[in-house]
């Protein structure tokens, strides 16, 4: 008799510290990047499992990279205006999603930039799935939404709110941050409502955790 086990390999690209129960945090904070690199009212940021550091510039239309260890960054000029937010993939390729509705992708080893999908409206936060699927908090309309990257076509689902702004479970009042776990639970920051909303895979029903 032949066995065969199969064992799926999934690729986390964002950083997930492992902290002790009684962990506290050091209250003393350390600068390492200011407005005059990161600009003002930075949406964004993202950290993957190497200590890079990613940091959208609204501003000036740039990507602020710094490796761990770095004080210096590395910057990439982008020819989108209003940046909002950023989503590192594990090969290092990043998204990012923009004021006019966007989000493209940028390939690092050939400096590439593509364009992705287009939204109705800009993208707070973006987040992609270990199914490759991207999630954009729309929260000017009060929703999250998704839409599958292994797809060529444009189809986008609604996984969190109702297009207006609510307290019920089921609705959103400005989501701004968002975030899928591996077993493709959402997390979502909404925002006026001082609430974070958890949505359970199909169900349009959150729950306040």
């Amino acid at each position: 008799m032949n066995i065969f086990i199969s064992f799926l390999v999934i690729a986390i690209s964002f950083n997930r510290p492992q902290f002790c129960p009684n962990t506290t945090w050091n209250p003393i904070g350390i600068t390492f990047a200011d407005n005059n690199a990161i600009g003002r009212k930075p949406y964004g940021m993202f950290v993957n499992i190497n200590n890079t550091v990613y940091v959208p510039n609204r501003q000036n239309s740039i990507i602020n990279v710094w490796l761990e260890g770095n004080s210096a960054p590395i910057i990439y000029s982008i020819i989108n205006s209003g940046l909002y937010s950023i989503f590192v993939t594990s090969d290092e390729d990043f998204y990012f999603s923009y004021g006019g509705g966007g989000v493209n992708k940028v390939i690092l080893n050939n400096a590439t930039i593509l364009s992705t999908v287009y939204f109705n409206g800009a993208c707070w936060n973006i987040f992609i799935d270990t199914n490759n699927s991207l999630y954009c908090a729309l929260s000017s309309q009060h929703q999250v939404i998704k839409r599958s990257l292994n797809s060529s076509d444009n189809n986008l689902s609604v996984v969190a709110g109702t297009g207006c702004p609510g307290f019920l479970p089921y609705m959103l009042y400005g989501p701004s941050g968002i975030f899928v776990d591996i077993n493709f639970n959402l997390y979502v920051a909404d925002s006026d409502n001082d609430r974070i909303q958890l949505f359970q895979p199909g169900n349009l029903n959150g729950t306040t955790v």
